[in-house]
């Protein structure tokens, strides 16, 4: 009996022994995991920062390009602006030039009829 004590004693070591080789392990194991998850979230913080750094720029660069865009458009707002004076001025020469073709035209009607006339005239005497 005295025998079977000390087996039992021994197994009950060795199963704690076991045990606590198993716990050590297991929280090993616990440890090795959480060590892999805390460098998958420091990898994924990275990204993280990496997306937003990026949408920072598209920011700035959206704003660059809307200020470049209402640069671009208040000179062509110029640019408009310039060409219809430049239109009206040239429809203000093209009338006057229309007046003075007419002028002429009516001028040269008048001289023609005179000269056709002084040869009647000159014809006649």
């Amino acid at each position: 009996m005295e025998k079977n004590l000390q087996n039992i004693d021994k197994i009950l070591a060795i199963k704690q022994a076991y045990l606590a080789k198993l716990t050590y392990l297991s929280l090993d194991s616990l440890t090795q995991t959480n060590a892999r998850h805390i460098q998958l979230l420091e990898n994924e913080i990275g990204a993280f920062i990496e997306c937003k750094e990026t949408i920072n720029n598209l920011k700035i660069a959206y704003v660059s390009a809307t200020i470049r865009n209402a640069d671009l458009l208040i000179f062509l707002d110029c640019q408009n602006w310039a060409l219809k004076n430049e239109n009206r001025q040239l429809r203000l020469e093209n009338t006057d030039l229309k007046h003075h073709s007419q002028y002429l035209d009516n001028l040269s009607d008048t001289l023609l009829k005179f000269i056709h006339k002084s040869r009647k005239e000159v014809r006649h005497d």
